[in-house]
């Protein structure tokens, strides 16, 4: 294998194989740090929480008393934090469940809310937007919603979190009374059944939402309060196009599978994949099944393919245009792409099915002699012990990258070139104008990494954390170091050479 004689070309062909534009230049990365605090001892480790912008931490402590450290700022103190209750909003705020002398209660921003006899763990949920709050309740045996401080009904039980809907303006969840199960939304209660069989789902234009119900021995998909028919069992929940103007879901009668799409019942088939799924632009519709002990996929109501397995579930590409999954045939498997089967391999690497946004390249893996390979516009990679992160392809299709290992160090491959090399690559991102990929990387020392120029060592990078492009040309990330948390920003200055 001749990757090792190739290291003292890693930074030369970074500039070759992914910025030409970048030719003639060397990058400095300038580096600012900002202490989060050191990591307590007496910490929760299962609680420590992550911003989602990757910039705030927080966790639990106890020793006599507990409290939430908050970038390295402690909280008041309380009898017990609730388990899997510290949430971050999209908009920067915090909430948590603390107990104090045998009540519970929310802390928002550090103000205490009403208190309750309980709160139910990981039930906290923040709005889509970050600027609304919800949680479950306990009082005097009952259970109640609490959304923006304002309670709702006390029932017998409340069977789901809360749920937002995409724009924020609705929630929904799960009621009980008196042995009966209905959806409430907002405040509206729906109609009580024996059970509700799933959670609430929204659409995305969120004026619809869907779930499955059973009464006595018949199953029904519920969209909007609209009852579908009965079925003896339905498997899946309604699934919406992405337009939100339709609806699907499996269901069985008299042993037998199949779809309902629009109201209108599919084909009869001996049993239905998990994978039923809409075009992005809602105008086809795919799904895989089983007819006399081989798969097939159903496209637009017409079936293709014979198989003994289908193993990466349908996926459209970007502009709807095509078709893509992985089957299986013996001991063989292969993609197949608006019905035509591609070359055959000893197995997959990974069942998922890449589209470039442009939706005209396709990435997947597979694997040859206990060996792993990305497949890209048709041609195969080096081989390696396994791909550990899928290719991600850039915004405007020119770039796939993904990370491989061969023989105990990672590789950044560039569009099935190899760029750079590390004891351990863990993550990667794509700058927004796509002339740089950062990436946590490790020899000796964790680093973060631009264009193959290091930046500061740590010793780690925070779990849940991941690295993000504020411009095309500053990004951060949450490192560690001396049991420190940083929060780390670095700022990519382009020089020209000499």
């Amino acid at each position: 294998m001749i990757r090792k004689t190739l290291l003292i070309l890693f930074l030369f062909s970074f500039s070759i194989i992914v910025f030409n534009q970048s030719n003639g230049q060397e990058l400095t990365l300038v580096t600012k740090e900002t202490s989060l605090g050191k990591l307590r001892s007496d910490m929760i480790r299962e609680s420590l929480t992550v911003s989602h912008d990757s910039k705030r931490i927080a966790y639990a402590v106890v020793n006599d008393k507990w409290s939430v450290i908050i970038d390295g700022k402690e909280s008041s103190k309380y009898d017990g934090i609730g388990a899997n209750t510290i949430r971050f909003s999209k908009d920067g705020r915090i909430a948590f469940a603390a107990e104090q002398k045998g009540k519970w209660f929310v802390v928002l921003n550090g103000v205490k809310g009403k208190s309750y006899d309980g709160i139910g763990s990981g039930t906290i949920r923040f709005s889509p937007d970050g600027k609304r709050l919800a949680y479950v309740a306990v009082r005097g045996g009952k259970q109640l919603v609490v959304v923006d401080g304002i309670e709702g009904k006390e029932y017998d039980g409340i069977g789901t979190f809360p749920m937002f809907s995409p724009d924020s303006k609705k929630i929904s969840y799960v009621a009980m009374r008196e042995k009966k199960q209905f959806v409430v939304i907002n405040t509206t209660e729906g109609k009580e059944y024996d059970a509700v069989r799933s959670i609430p789902i929204f659409s995305p234009d969120s004026n619809k939402i869907s779930y499955i119900a059973s009464l006595g021995d018949r199953w029904f998909a519920v969209v909007n309060e609209f009852e579908g028919k009965g079925y003896d069992k339905i498997i899946l929940s309604p699934i919406f196009s992405p337009d939100s103007k339709r609806v699907a879901y499996p269901a069985i009668k008299d042993g037998k599978y199949f779809v309902i799409l629009d109201n209108i019942e599919g084909k009869e088939y001996d049993q239905i994949g998990v994978d039923l799924v809409f075009s992005p632009d809602s105008m086809r519709f795919a799904y895989s099944a089983v007819k006399n002990g081989k798969w097939l996929v159903n496209v637009d109501g017409n079936e293709e393919g014979e198989y003994d397995i289908i193993i990466a579930q349908p996926t459209f590409s970007p502009d709807s245009k095509k078709l893509a999954y992985i089957a299986g045939v013996e001991n063989k498997q292969f993609l197949v792409i608006n019905g035509i089967k591609q070359k055959e391999h000893d197995g997959i690497g990974m069942g998922a099915v890449i589209f470039s946004p442009d939706s005209q390249r396709v990435a997947y893996v597979m694997t040859s002699n206990n060996k792993q390979f990305v497949v890209l516009d048709g041609k195969e990679s080096n081989y390696y012990d396994n791909i550990k992160l899928l290719p991600v392809f850039s915004s405007d299709s020119r770039l796939a990258v993904y990370v491989a290992v061969f023989e105990d160090e990672c590789y950044l491959v560039i569009n099935s070139e190899e760029a750079d090399i590390y004891e351990n690559i863990e993550d990667f991102t794509i700058s927004p104008d796509i002339r740089l990929i950062a990436y946590r990387a490790k020899d000796d020392k964790w680093q973060l990494v631009v264009n193959g120029y290091k930046a500061n060592t740590y010793d780690g990078f925070l779990l849940g954390s991941k690295i993000v492009f504020d411009s095309p040309t500053t990004l951060h990330t949450l490192a560690s170091r001396d049991n420190e948390i940083l929060l780390v920003e670095v700022e990519v200055v382009r020089k020209d050479k000499n």
